[in-house]
């Protein structure tokens, strides 16, 4: 008999995962997968914090300046002590991409 194992990782699918599980149960949890067919849910825990990209960071710059909004992101990276998104520190992105949605981005 063989057994084989394989990890499978894709960036979100837990917190998506979670999401669907909170949505349809009423409570988050943490979602895991099996031998068997059904997905089991453990206890639940606090929902992890979305975290972002640079790549995402930069798209959302890039449609403020679309819209005219090039003032307000200079002073938004004046105000993180840079002057350019990738010059922030990864530690930075979660508030950083607040402030970009409070402006108008779409995260």
């Amino acid at each position: 008999m063989f057994e084989i194992k394989m990890t499978i990782e894709i960036p979100g699918l837990p917190e998506a995962l979670n999401a669907l599980a909170g949505s349809i149960g009423g409570q988050a949890g943490i979602v895991t997968f099996g031998t068997a067919t059904a997905p089991v849910q453990t206890a639940p825990v606090a929902p992890a914090e979305k975290s972002y990209t640079l790549d995402e960071l930069s798209h959302a710059g890039a449609a403020l300046i679309d819209q005219g909004k090039m003032p307000q992101l200079c002073e938004l990276l004046r105000r993180y002590g840079v002057q350019a998104v990738t010059q922030l520190p990864k530690e930075a992105y979660v508030p950083f991409a607040g402030e970009l949605k409070a402006l108008g981005a779409q995260l």
